[in-house]
């Protein structure tokens, strides 16, 4: 195999310009929102990163608003405490990240805090219960978790969060999440099929791709 050939099939970045204007299919028309909410990743910088991305992409796929986590404490990005010093010891994805540049550059993306969203819909009635049905007020009225510490973050909000929420759940060896182009049914089942061609072990070979490239509209 020619490892050049193979380099010049490969794509780090790339600027595509429809993916400014897309909007997914599945996005709300009735003119209500609907959300995805997500908890940080505890490991390390990397773990942390490509969660959030991840999430990201999913909401661009469904059409939901992004919920970003409260500031807080992440592993390994701190420093020993200096004298004489203020060093920032909580941190949210906009620390790292140009979330409003990134969702104001994609039409498909709206990107809000945490707080916003507990106020917006937890303290106005929109967040229920799913076992009981019943509205579910924010613990304690609380909105505001930038700089809490972990355990408050844990019990309160994220259990919180746990108990008026879908969490999704499946085993990564039998299943995958993937999205159809449309809310047809055709496309539905291709995208079924494709999951069937990769559980039987279908794999695109090397002369399957190599100058073939998918196409990105």
């Amino acid at each position: 195999i020619d490892a050049g050939v193979l380099a010049q099939e490969m794509v780090y970045w790339e600027d595509i310009p429809s993916d400014n204007t897309y909007r997914s299919p599945f996005t709300p028309t009735d003119g209500k929102k609907q959300y995805i909410t997500f908890e940080s990743d505890h490991g390390g910088w990397n773990n942390i990163r490509m969660a959030m991305e991840t999430v990201m992409t999913i909401a661009v796929a469904t059409g939901r608003v992004l919920v970003l986590p409260p500031e807080q404490g992440m592993y390994l990005l701190h420093h020993e405490k200096q004298e004489g010093k203020k060093q920032r010891k909580d941190f949210s994805y906009n620390h790292f990240f140009h979330m409003e540049s990134i969702a104001e550059e994609h039409r498909g993306l709206e990107v809000i805090t945490m707080k916003e969203f507990l106020e917006r819909e937890g303290m106005k009635g929109g967040l229920k219960n799913l076992k009981s049905g019943e509205v579910e007020m924010p613990p304690g009225d609380r909105t505001d978790y930038d700089g809490a510490n972990h355990r408050d973050i844990s019990s309160k909000l994220e259990t919180y969060l746990r108990q008026v929420a879908v969490v999704p759940s499946w085993d990564p060896e039998k299943c995958l999440l993937a999205f159809p182009s449309s809310k047809d049914d055709k496309d539905r089942v291709i995208v079924e099929q494709m999951f069937q061609t990769m559980k039987s072990g279908g794999f695109p070979d090397y002369q399957s791709y190599v100058g073939k490239p998918t196409d990105v509209d």
